[in-house]
């Protein structure tokens, strides 16, 4: 069965980052994350991703964020089938983030 992913604004992050009532995680390069993140996003390669599988409380509630909104879409799924039952791709991604909320590290 396809996991139901859901999506969360702009706007709605960022409510979800000033209210600290989420956990964001970079998806991006490890380059893109040095230059610019959300401040107290985690940086996800596939080796964080399994820790993060194993160690991390499941209920938690995930934001995943890539460039645009694409591929944290299918990451936050993986995510999802790995028992994880609150997580959310960012609409737009880190370029809409930085436009329209430019709250960066």
């Amino acid at each position: 069965m396809e996991p139901s992913i859901s999506e969360v604004t702009i706007e709605e992050a960022k409510k979800k980052w000033e209210e600290k009532t989420a956990t964001f995680l970079d998806i991006r390069d490890p380059q893109s994350y040095e230059i610019a993140h959300i401040p107290e996003a985690h940086h996800v390669d596939e080796q964080k991703a399994k820790e993060i599988i194993s160690e991390w409380d499941k209920s938690q509630e995930l934001i995943v964020y890539c460039y645009h909104g694409n591929t944290s879409y299918g990451v936050a799924g993986y995510f999802i089938e790995n028992g994880f039952i609150n997580v959310s791709s960012m609409s737009g991604g880190f370029e809409v983030w930085k436009i329209s909320s430019p709250i960066t590290q």
